[in-house]
């Protein structure tokens, strides 16, 4: 009983903070790939450069040299610290850490290495995929592998043992996401724009 309490408390604050989210009309442009950002890295870089040979400039700021650090960047700010609290609550962390650490050390069942593979690929929707599709559909593929790896490690965590460290540890990881949430967060818009 005390278990599916714990789930309904968890789904309830997780659906809450992705109805907090679903009022954004986007992600700022730091999620995004645009050809203008590359471009002015492009210039930038090029430019710089004036006292070598033209050749050697041109073969070591061309375009793949710029495009692959600039998407590599764009997709680290996916895995900010800040950014997945706010996004998935600190309880909805943690989850996700201990989901991913079960998926790696458990045993190998393929689906379990699929949703992780996802975990991995879905930001590159968002980064280039912005202006394409809907948002709401964009936060959808995001936020649902990174909540169902979430609720695989927090069931495995509290399914473990039949701790009461454990759920204690949990329901405070839960206040500290609703305080969170309700009075102390500040930087949640500073990753959406408001409608």
């Amino acid at each position: 009983m005390k278990k599916i309490f714990i789930f309904i408390l968890f789904i309830l604050l997780i659906l809450y903070r992705l109805y907090q989210f679903s009022i954004c009309k986007s992600y700022t442009d730091i999620f995004h790939y645009s050809s203008s950002v590359f471009a002015f890295y492009d210039s930038e870089f090029f430019h710089n450069d004036n006292s070598g040979p033209f050749w050697l400039i041109r073969f070591f700021h061309n375009k793949i040299t710029i495009f692959l650090p600039l998407v590599f960047h764009t997709y680290l700010r996916f895995w900010d610290t800040v950014f997945l609290v706010d996004f998935l609550t600190f309880v909805g962390v943690f989850g996700l850490v201990l989901g991913i650490w079960y998926i790696c050390t458990g045993k190998r069942k393929k689906s379990l290495f699929i949703l992780l593979g996802l975990i991995l690929v879905t930001p590159f929707v968002e980064i280039f995929f912005s202006e394409k599709l809907p948002f709401l559909l964009r936060l959808l593929i995001l936020w649902i592998p990174l909540q169902l790896t979430s609720f695989y490690g927090i069931k495995k965590y509290l399914s473990a043992k039949a701790n009461w460290k454990r759920y204690i540890l949990f329901l405070l990881l839960v206040v500290i996401s609703i305080l969170w949430i309700l009075g102390l967060n500040t930087s949640m818009y500073s990753y959406c724009i408001k409608m």
